[in-house]
């Protein structure tokens, strides 16, 4: 299988309601051919550039599960053929390898990319089923689902989910100040976040909801630190894509407030900052896998392990993992011969479901058009994640 941009000449089977087919031959450039039972999805990630230091290991998590399931026998009998699109941390190339995605034919997509966001008016269009979690604006097509809702009603207007700010005001802290970055999924999230924030009664003393450059590098960054502590904030929480600059830039002005990020979890983090991000919270919405246990996080360590992760999984790795799971429980299902619109039937009869305790309750169609409701908290404490808040998830 592989991870670079493959085109396909299909050739197909089976004619469905929603005008593309869904088992088809896939023939290659090389002439080889899979059988009628595989289903190809494409894989929409960001596997280089500014973001694939975050990023990359989702497709890690992915393919671990889609590898599992496969060598298990499949799904309903059909092996899940997968193909990497590489955004390249480019709003062009997103849109261009998106299209590209659904020209070779694509069953469905599993995405877990910044920079689908670029793509999104394009593919809601296609009324492609796409699995993944949300990356707002534009992430509220009938065939997207998310994970984590997608914090958008049909008509795209913006709701918000509490948990975050009411974990914030049960700790004591009153000022809080937001930083984002520049780019769709980053900086919707901050906007959002402020305005949470003030529904909450918290006051809003810093807002940077722009900052220059996808990621934000150091010297960026710093500047942007410093003005929020001197207006007075309690905690700082940040959207940025890249959590090394934001963390070593609180570190620099002597960690004089709270510091909060969303990108979770993961022994990577630790090893990368040191003792920079102790006292640091580190946020997610997905299971604590280094303090919790369950039959979803058993299976996830096993399928990472068999996929060459011996060490501990990243937390990327994680919502990788995740994703392919969702997909793979609608295709479960989808029926013996699926169809996109089976499938999404399938996904839309969603209800209350961890899948397996990797995440808080799903529901569909209804969490579709608005964020999560609940979360994770944790704090860095001499090294290791500490979960702190309710257990197994902060909810509100």
């Amino acid at each position: 299988m592989s991870s670079g941009v493959r085109v396909r000449l299909l050739v197909c089977v089976i004619a469905v309601t929603v005008g593309v087919s869904t088992l088809c031959f896939s023939a290659t450039g090389s002439g080889a051919a899979t059988s009628s039972a595989d289903i190809n999805v494409g894989i929409v990630a960001d596997n280089s550039g500014v973001y694939s230091t975050v990023f990359s290991g989702v497709v890690k998590g992915m393919t671990a599960k889609l590898d599992a399931v496969n060598k298990a026998g499949g799904v309903n009998g059909h092996q899940i053929k997968f193909t990497v699109y590489d955004t390249q941390s480019s709003p062009t190339e997103a849109l261009a390898v998106s299209k590209q995605a659904v020209n070779d034919g694509n069953f469905a997509l599993l995405t877990g990319s910044q920079f689908v966001a670029y793509a999104l008016p394009y593919l809601r269009k296609q009324d492609i089923p796409m699995v993944g979690w949300a990356v707002s604006p534009g992430w509220n097509g009938k065939s997207m689902f998310s994970f984590s809702g997608s914090g958008q009603n049909a008509s795209g207007k913006f709701a918000t989910s509490t948990w975050l700010q009411n974990f914030v005001a049960k700790q004591g802290l009153k000022k809080i100040a937001v930083l984002a970055d520049a780019s769709p999924g980053s900086h919707t999230a901050g906007v959002q976040a402020v305005k949470g924030a003030k529904a909450q009664g918290l006051k809003v003393v810093y807002q940077n909801t722009s900052v220059a450059s996808f990621g934000a590098n150091f010297s960026l960054v710093l500047p942007v630190v410093k003005k929020a502590q001197d207006a007075g904030a309690d905690i700082i929480i940040s959207y940025m894509g890249v959590t090394g600059p934001f963390v070593q830039a609180v570190a620099q002005e002597g960690k004089k407030v709270k510091a909060m990020i969303l990108t979770g979890y993961g022994p990577g983090l630790i090893e990368q900052l040191g003792d920079a991000v102790n006292d640091v919270y580190v946020t997610a919405n997905a299971a604590p896998y280094l303090t919790q246990d369950s039959p979803g996080i058993a299976e996830f360590k096993k399928d990472m392990k068999a996929a060459g992760v011996n060490d501990t999984p990243l937390y990327y790795n994680e919502l990788g993992y995740i994703v392919a799971t969702h997909f793979v429980k609608g295709l479960e299902k989808a029926g013996d011969t699926p169809t996109k619109a089976s499938l999404v039937a399938a996904l839309n009869g969603i209800k209350n479901d961890t899948l397996g305790g990797l995440v808080p309750p799903i529901t569909y169609p209804e969490m579709r058009y608005a964020y999560s409701p609940c979360g994770v908290v944790t704090q860095v404490r001499d090294g290791k994640f500490v979960q702190v808040g309710q257990k197994p998830f902060q909810c509100g």
